[in-house]
């Protein structure tokens, strides 16, 4: 529980993107459905600063857990990069 309040939190303050977010991808390899459903909320909190975790997002839209492949379908959607 204490992991996904924490990983929700990361989201929240979206700072230091460079550090935050690699964590957040190796948090997407939790056991627990809630870290890594909270993980995959905070990447899609910033947005095109976490185009790194793209092909994790992706991996997790294959989740055996519904919410899990959901949210990580809506937070691929915040972070993909608007067409120039």
């Amino acid at each position: 529980m204490l992991k996904g309040f924490t990983a929700d939190m990361l989201g929240v303050i979206h700072a230091r993107s460079d550090i935050t977010v690699p964590a957040l991808i190796e948090a997407l390899d939790d056991k627990e459905p809630q870290v890594r459903f909270e993980s995959l909320r905070a990447l899609g909190k910033f947005g095109p600063a976490a185009v790194a975790a793209v092909p994790a997002l992706q991996q997790a839209t294959n989740d055996p857990e519904l919410g899990i492949r959901e949210v990580a379908t809506f937070s691929l959607k915040q972070i993909q990069l608007p067409a120039p």
